[in-house]
């Protein structure tokens, strides 16, 4: 018989709406540029519903909240940066980065 592997599960962080396409003031976050945008995640791969948490430059944010998303999804957090610096997803144990 033939064995399946499956692929490996996989988080992407993504760029998602600005604040003018999606008020900033109802999230979390800091926009000290004006590239302030909300953080997005998509994953693929899970065997089921994930919790992600979110990282700046390997360290917890004040203020930032974790979010709960399916398997194979992709959502807009709620909360936002607009700074220099590397933002993380971590969901699950998988994370992926991306320099803001």
């Amino acid at each position: 018989a033939a064995v399946t592997v499956p692929d490996p599960a996989t988080v992407t962080v993504l760029k998602g709406s600005t604040c003018g396409e999606r008020s900033c003031n109802t999230g979390n976050g800091s926009c000290t540029t004006s590239g302030c945008r909300w953080i997005a995640v998509r994953t693929s791969g899970f065997n089921g519903g994930v919790s992600c948490s979110f990282q700046l430059d390997g360290r917890a944010v004040s203020g930032w909240s974790g979010m709960s998303m399916g398997a194979n999804d992709e959502k807009e957090s709620d909360n936002f940066y607009g700074g220099t610096g590397t933002v993380t997803a971590t969901c699950d144990g998988v994370s992926d980065s991306r320099n803001w």
